[in-house]
């Protein structure tokens, strides 16, 4: 990579709070619970129109939740400006 690419990182945490307010059929419907995670990423220029963006996701469940472990999520992205 040459020197004077744009390159951008960050690291990020988040909770996702299920709302009390949802009614009983959307509750029933998609079992939304409380949970948290963290997110990382490197978003770097190929070319002059490409660019790339790895990123790593840990997210912990909430109790009562369909997943019941930890887990690590690896992402891929690529941007293409026309």
């Amino acid at each position: 990579m040459r020197s004077g690419r744009n390159v951008t990182w960050g690291i990020g945490w988040y909770y996702v709070g299920a709302s009390t307010e949802f009614g009983v059929v959307p509750r029933a419907v998609f079992d939304q619970y409380n949970g948290s995670g963290v997110e990382a990423f490197y978003n770097f220029q190929v070319t002059p129109w490409l660019i790339v963006t790895p990123d790593v996701q840990f997210i912990q469940p909430g109790m009562r939740a369909i997943a019941t472990h930890d887990v690590f999520i690896g992402g891929f992205r690529i941007n293409v400006i026309l």
